[in-house]
């Protein structure tokens, strides 16, 4: 038994490596746990996994984003991201947008910042806070300290919250009147 259970494994790897699964397109976009896009335009939706969905939105042309529903396989391809449509609260269902930084067969993913309105990496200013400024200012410096790479602004309190981490090692949350910016250095 144990050595066809290491054989069924091995075909599923060969397979997935000859014909992919969409794994590898995970990287391209970044994640927000626990919501979705309010009112944003549906190009699609389908019944599959969150790595097929991520699959196919970043071979649409004009897909920026998706949402991966947990309880049941479901995913949404949107024309919009979150610079464009609002984020709202929603359990069991994530948000992916795909990064700016990224290149694609459709653009050239020479932008060298990645916005998610709503979206903030929880605990991870551990290069400090800032209050009072605006959000150009804390961009600025966060861009000037070599080892930023990333920021949350909370419009309200005009605070700065940098970081040395971004959304690869850290998760994004929801969180209405902040910004998570991330500088691709």
């Amino acid at each position: 038994m144990l050595q066809w259970n290491y054989l069924h494994n091995i075909f599923l790897f060969y397979f997935s490596m000859k014909f992919g699964n969409g794994l590898e397109y995970l990287k391209y976009f970044i994640k927000v746990q626990n919501c979705a896009l309010k009112d944003s335009k549906t190009l699609m939706t389908l019944d599959v996994d969150t790595f097929n969905c991520s699959k196919n939105c970043f071979e649409a042309s004009v897909c920026k984003s998706f949402v991966s529903r947990t309880m049941s396989p479901s995913c949404i391809l949107y024309e919009d991201d979150s610079t464009e449509k609002i984020l709202i609260d929603a359990t069991n269902t994530h948000f992916y947008q795909l990064r700016r930084s990224v290149p694609t067969k459709f653009r050239d993913g020479r932008c060298p910042v990645d916005f998610v309105y709503n979206g903030y990496v929880l605990g991870t200013n551990d290069l400090g806070v800032t209050y009072g400024i605006h959000y150009m200012q804390c961009f600025y410096g966060c861009e000037a300290e070599p080892t930023c790479q990333s920021f949350d602004y909370t419009f309200h309190l005009k605070a700065c919250y940098m970081s040395t981490h971004n959304h690869t090692n850290a998760g994004l949350r929801y969180l209405k009147g902040d910004v998570y910016t991330e500088i691709n250095r």
